[in-house]
């Protein structure tokens, strides 16, 4: 019997969401890329977001710091903080989605994740508030991308899914 290893693959964000964020709450990205697991889930989609973000809070969250904080000037929370995952504050959820919500002086952002019966999306938006924010994230971008697979696929193997 033959087992492949869990794909993760960029997608196109859906754009249905973009619309629901934005009539939520005036949320209209200026960026947005979303990332899709092929997996079964059986956690709910909270769950699945703290499992994938679960490195920022190590080393008593230095990730959050460093990069949300201090490079991108959000405002997330201390790790442990009621109503967040990871420091960003839980602006809606429902057992197949959860938006994580974080503003900033210079930017906000968005990070959704859904669940369905076949796998998980990752979506993540912004809005830069300031022009330096737009080039801030074109540096910063390039590793969110590359530890967005990463990140899903140490939640995969973390939750068993």
């Amino acid at each position: 019997m033959t087992t492949t290893a869990p794909a993760v693959t960029r997608i196109e964000p859906d754009p249905a969401l973009l619309d629901e964020l934005d009539e939520l709450d005036a949320f209209d990205a200026d960026y947005a890329d979303a990332f899709r697991l092929q997996a079964r889930p059986r956690e709910d989609a909270r769950t699945w977001a703290a499992a994938a973000l679960r490195g920022a809070e190590a080393r008593g969250g230095l990730f959050a710091t460093l990069v949300w904080r201090g490079v991108l000037g959000l405002r997330v929370a201390r790790v442990g903080t009621a109503c967040t995952v990871a420091g960003w504050r839980v602006a809606f959820e429902t057992p197949e989605r959860v938006v994580l919500a974080a503003g900033g002086g210079r930017m906000s952002g968005r990070m959704v994740f859904d669940i369905d019966d076949v796998g998980l999306t990752w979506t993540t938006m912004l809005v830069f508030h300031r022009p330096p924010a737009r080039l801030t994230w074109q540096v910063a971008g390039g590793a969110h991308r590359a530890l967005v697979p990463r990140c899903l696929l140490a939640a995969e193997r973390a939750l068993g899914a």
